[in-house]
């Protein structure tokens, strides 16, 4: 069997294991899970899947992708644990493959196996993505826009550009417009950085007319079949409430997040130590290039980490967004130090000891 198909069974090991093994084994955990099957359950019941329904009435604090994955799950195999998170844990599997075929193209094949790697056993992002919520759809379908927008705009493809217009309206059915906010202000600054033009005006408007295609027509119907209701309680009740006010008692102090991806990106967290340094001293010509894959990630990590510490309410899940971006920058510094950068080499050793010191106290 050659290198590459070896490689291949790996990864795919790993996938299975972290994602698919044993999907089903716990119940339902929280509040979430059950209250989210039983309104795919009742779609399905009711053979209507505009208005999402919770004992028959009206729920619309989020938008319907999890629901609708979640009903054809259950149509093939039955009202099951296992059959909600299957299309979760499949998103998660899409997530991570995008990330490492996107390094595969710019960094080359270790790059990419290091990526799925880290991503794939993070702890958050292994935790979500074994769990039915709409936390892994957001961030499947906005990391597939992130990417596919970065691609469009270094080599000027119309393709990579539908691609990103058709993710970012998913994205925008999975959790709403907060995928929209992300997405533009996370370009906008690289734009405003690089001072380059990321996208021809036909790109935007193949990008804008797709989002469009894909996202406005649930919003058209259930405002339709609900009206004003729909305003007050997605719009205004769950959206720009949940942000501004501690209307839903989610309040935390604005350094929390910091806390949540120091612990969630475990046991990968004390290698970013490596890659600020790098950032630091790059920090003078990070800006005078065009196409510049570390400025677009780490502004990928910043913009989001920013937004929601801003935020009144905050909730782990949220910041799930960065943990792709955290990822591809931690594999990039174990792919210099397995390829002997100087740089690495003095603090990875460092790195590596505090891990191990941090495991043996936990243990």
């Amino acid at each position: 069997m050659s290198q590459r198909w070896l490689a291949v069974l790996f990864c795919g090991c790993v996938l299975y294991l972290t994602l698919y093994y044993q999907l089903g084994i716990l119940a339902f955990i929280g509040p979430d899970e059950p209250r989210y099957a039983r309104i795919s359950e009742e779609m399905n019941l009711r053979e209507s899947y505009v208005t999402p329904t919770l004992d028959f009435r009206p729920w619309l604090e989020k938008p319907p992708l999890l629901f609708w994955l979640e009903a054809a799950s259950f149509k093939l195999f039955g009202v099951e644990e296992w059959s909600a998170r299957l299309p979760i844990a499949t998103l998660a599997m899409v997530t991570i493959l995008a990330a490492s075929v996107f390094v595969l193209n710019l960094r080359g094949i270790q790059s990419a196996i290091l990526t799925l790697l880290v991503l794939s056993t993070s702890g958050m992002f292994f935790s979500f993505g074994r769990a039915a919520s709409t936390d892994m759809p957001l961030v499947a379908m906005l990391t597939l826009a992130m990417l596919s927008g970065f691609k469009s705009s270094c080599d000027g493809s119309k393709w990579w550009s539908a691609l990103t217009g058709l993710s970012l309206g998913l994205a925008i059915l999975a959790k709403g417009p907060v995928a929209l906010v992300l997405f533009i202000g996370i370009f906008l600054m690289y734009l405003l950085l690089t001072q380059t033009q990321i996208w021809t005006r036909s790109q935007i408007l193949v990008m804008s007319f797709l989002c469009l295609a894909v996202a406005a027509p649930w919003f058209w119907r259930v405002w339709q079949e609900n009206g004003y209701y729909f305003i007050t309680s997605f719009w205004i009740n769950h959206h720009l409430a949940r942000f501004v006010t501690d209307i839903h008692h989610h309040s935390q102090p604005f350094w929390y997040y910091l806390i949540v991806v120091t612990v969630g990106f475990f046991p990968w967290t004390p290698f970013l130590g490596s890659a600020l340094a790098r950032l630091w001293h790059h920090r003078s010509s990070l800006f005078n290039q065009g196409n510049n894959l570390e400025l677009f990630l780490w502004l990928w990590i910043a913009i989001p980490l920013l937004f929601f510490s801003l935020g009144e309410s905050k909730l782990p899940g949220y910041i799930l967004p960065i943990i792709p971006p955290l990822s591809i920058v931690v594999a990039a510094e174990w792919a210099r130090w397995f390829n002997g950068d100087a740089i690495v080499q003095r603090s990875m050793r460092n790195q590596l000891i505090s891990l191990t010191i941090l495991g043996l106290v936990v243990h």
